[in-house]
Protein backbone atom coordinates (compact mmCIF):
# COMPACT_ATOMS: atom_id res chain seq x y z
CA UNK A 1 0.00 0.00 0.00
CA UNK A 2 3.10 2.41 0.86
CA UNK A 3 4.41 2.15 -3.44
CA UNK A 4 1.20 3.33 -3.70
CA UNK A 5 0.85 6.11 -1.81
CA UNK A 6 4.59 7.37 -3.06
CA UNK A 7 3.44 7.12 -6.60
CA UNK A 8 0.60 9.11 -6.12
CA UNK A 9 2.35 11.76 -3.92
CA UNK A 10 4.90 11.99 -6.93
CA UNK A 11 2.08 12.20 -9.44
CA UNK A 12 0.58 14.96 -7.73
CA UNK A 13 2.72 17.07 -7.07
CA UNK A 14 3.71 17.61 -10.80
CA UNK A 15 1.26 19.46 -12.92
CA UNK A 16 2.41 17.92 -16.12
CA UNK A 17 1.55 14.54 -14.72
CA UNK A 18 -1.31 15.27 -12.90
CA UNK A 19 -3.07 17.09 -16.28
CA UNK A 20 -1.40 14.15 -18.17
CA UNK A 21 -3.50 11.09 -19.37
CA UNK A 22 -2.55 8.12 -21.56
CA UNK A 23 -4.28 6.89 -25.18
CA UNK A 24 -3.47 3.27 -27.12
CA UNK A 25 -2.84 4.01 -31.26
CA UNK A 26 -2.05 1.18 -32.57
CA UNK A 27 -1.53 -1.11 -29.58
CA UNK A 28 1.51 1.41 -28.29
CA UNK A 29 0.73 3.60 -25.52
CA UNK A 30 1.47 7.24 -25.16
CA UNK A 31 1.41 9.84 -22.74
CA UNK A 32 -0.02 12.74 -23.40
CA UNK A 33 1.23 15.83 -21.31
CA UNK A 34 0.18 19.62 -21.37
CA UNK A 35 3.12 21.53 -23.52
CA UNK A 36 2.50 24.72 -21.15
CA UNK A 37 0.76 26.79 -19.02
CA UNK A 38 -3.31 25.94 -18.77
CA UNK A 39 -5.40 29.11 -19.59
CA UNK A 40 -8.56 28.45 -20.22
CA UNK A 41 -9.15 31.44 -22.42
CA UNK A 42 -5.79 32.68 -23.74
CA UNK A 43 -5.53 36.15 -24.94
CA UNK A 44 -9.60 36.47 -24.13
CA UNK A 45 -11.56 39.14 -22.06
CA UNK A 46 -9.11 38.52 -18.64
CA UNK A 47 -5.99 39.28 -20.41
CA UNK A 48 -7.42 42.11 -22.06
CA UNK A 49 -8.27 43.87 -18.74
CA UNK A 50 -5.41 43.33 -17.16
CA UNK A 51 -3.34 44.83 -20.40
CA UNK A 52 -5.90 47.88 -20.39
CA UNK A 53 -5.70 48.38 -16.26
CA UNK A 54 -1.77 47.96 -16.49
CA UNK A 55 -1.60 50.80 -19.35
CA UNK A 56 -3.53 54.04 -18.31
CA UNK A 57 -7.18 53.01 -17.89
CA UNK A 58 -9.18 52.43 -15.32
CA UNK A 59 -10.41 48.81 -13.77
CA UNK A 60 -14.05 50.08 -14.74
CA UNK A 61 -12.65 51.67 -18.05
CA UNK A 62 -10.89 48.18 -18.97
CA UNK A 63 -13.73 46.54 -18.39
CA UNK A 64 -16.11 48.30 -20.41
CA UNK A 65 -13.25 47.96 -23.31
CA UNK A 66 -12.76 44.29 -23.00
CA UNK A 67 -16.04 43.59 -23.12
CA UNK A 68 -16.72 40.28 -25.25
CA UNK A 69 -13.02 40.32 -26.41
CA UNK A 70 -11.93 37.43 -28.31
CA UNK A 71 -8.31 38.63 -27.08
CA UNK A 72 -5.67 41.65 -26.23
CA UNK A 73 -6.17 43.40 -29.38
CA UNK A 74 -8.76 46.13 -28.01
CA UNK A 75 -6.34 46.87 -25.13
CA UNK A 76 -3.18 47.30 -27.39
CA UNK A 77 -5.44 49.28 -29.55
CA UNK A 78 -6.98 51.77 -27.09
CA UNK A 79 -3.30 52.42 -25.60
CA UNK A 80 -2.02 53.09 -29.33
CA UNK A 81 -5.04 55.76 -29.57
CA UNK A 82 -4.74 56.94 -26.05
CA UNK A 83 -0.72 58.19 -27.10
CA UNK A 84 -2.31 59.53 -29.85
CA UNK A 85 -4.61 62.49 -30.09
CA UNK A 86 -7.53 60.71 -27.98
CA UNK A 87 -9.35 61.22 -25.14
CA UNK A 88 -9.67 58.04 -23.05
CA UNK A 89 -13.90 57.43 -23.82
CA UNK A 90 -11.96 58.27 -27.83
CA UNK A 91 -9.83 55.64 -26.83
CA UNK A 92 -12.70 53.13 -25.71
CA UNK A 93 -15.14 53.92 -28.21
CA UNK A 94 -12.64 53.12 -31.14
CA UNK A 95 -11.76 49.66 -29.70
CA UNK A 96 -14.11 48.29 -27.30
CA UNK A 97 -14.36 44.60 -28.06
CA UNK A 98 -12.78 43.65 -30.95
CA UNK A 99 -10.64 46.49 -31.66
CA UNK A 100 -6.84 46.26 -33.41
CA UNK A 101 -3.95 48.16 -33.54
CA UNK A 102 -5.22 49.09 -37.41
CA UNK A 103 -7.99 50.45 -35.64
CA UNK A 104 -5.83 52.82 -33.62
CA UNK A 105 -3.49 53.81 -36.56
CA UNK A 106 -5.94 54.10 -38.90
CA UNK A 107 -8.39 57.23 -37.07
CA UNK A 108 -4.80 58.63 -36.36
CA UNK A 109 -3.49 58.58 -39.72
CA UNK A 110 -7.43 60.05 -40.22
CA UNK A 111 -7.34 62.77 -38.42
CA UNK A 112 -4.24 64.17 -38.85
CA UNK A 113 -5.47 64.13 -42.55
CA UNK A 114 -8.77 65.86 -43.36
CA UNK A 115 -11.09 64.46 -40.72
CA UNK A 116 -12.17 65.33 -37.15
CA UNK A 117 -11.66 63.01 -34.56
CA UNK A 118 -15.50 61.99 -34.51
CA UNK A 119 -15.56 60.94 -38.30
CA UNK A 120 -11.63 59.20 -37.79
CA UNK A 121 -13.50 57.17 -35.37
CA UNK A 122 -16.64 56.65 -37.16
CA UNK A 123 -14.21 55.81 -40.21
CA UNK A 124 -11.82 53.32 -38.84
CA UNK A 125 -14.02 51.81 -36.35
CA UNK A 126 -15.18 48.52 -38.37
CA UNK A 127 -13.14 48.40 -41.64
CA UNK A 128 -9.42 50.25 -41.04
CA UNK A 129 -7.99 48.60 -43.82
CA UNK A 130 -10.24 50.23 -46.43
CA UNK A 131 -10.13 53.25 -44.59
CA UNK A 132 -6.03 52.99 -44.64
CA UNK A 133 -6.24 52.21 -48.06
CA UNK A 134 -7.65 55.55 -49.23
CA UNK A 135 -5.98 57.36 -47.12
CA UNK A 136 -2.96 56.36 -49.10
CA UNK A 137 -4.75 57.13 -51.92
CA UNK A 138 -5.09 60.84 -50.75
CA UNK A 139 -1.59 61.56 -49.59
CA UNK A 140 -0.25 60.72 -52.88
CA UNK A 141 -2.69 63.09 -54.61
CA UNK A 142 -1.67 66.95 -54.37
CA UNK A 143 -4.77 68.58 -55.47
CA UNK A 144 -6.43 66.16 -52.60
CA UNK A 145 -4.01 67.61 -50.19
CA UNK A 146 -3.57 71.44 -51.32
CA UNK A 147 -7.82 70.89 -50.47
CA UNK A 148 -7.82 69.61 -47.45
CA UNK A 149 -5.27 72.82 -46.28
CA UNK A 150 -7.66 74.76 -47.84
CA UNK A 151 -10.44 73.66 -46.16
CA UNK A 152 -8.55 73.32 -42.77
CA UNK A 153 -7.42 77.12 -42.89
CA UNK A 154 -11.06 78.38 -43.89
CA UNK A 155 -12.82 76.06 -41.38
CA UNK A 156 -11.57 75.66 -37.79
CA UNK A 157 -13.91 73.25 -36.82
CA UNK A 158 -12.06 70.65 -39.06
CA UNK A 159 -9.47 70.82 -36.84
CA UNK A 160 -10.64 69.03 -34.22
Amino acid sequence: MKPLYVVLLILSASPAFADSFKIIRDGQEYTCTPSGPSNPNPGGVIDCVDKAYKGPFTRDEAMRLCAGAIGVGPADCAIEAYRGPFTKDESIDLCKKSGTLANAECATKAYRGPYTKAEAIKLCKSEPQLMMRSLNLMQQSREVQEKVIQLKLENPALQQ
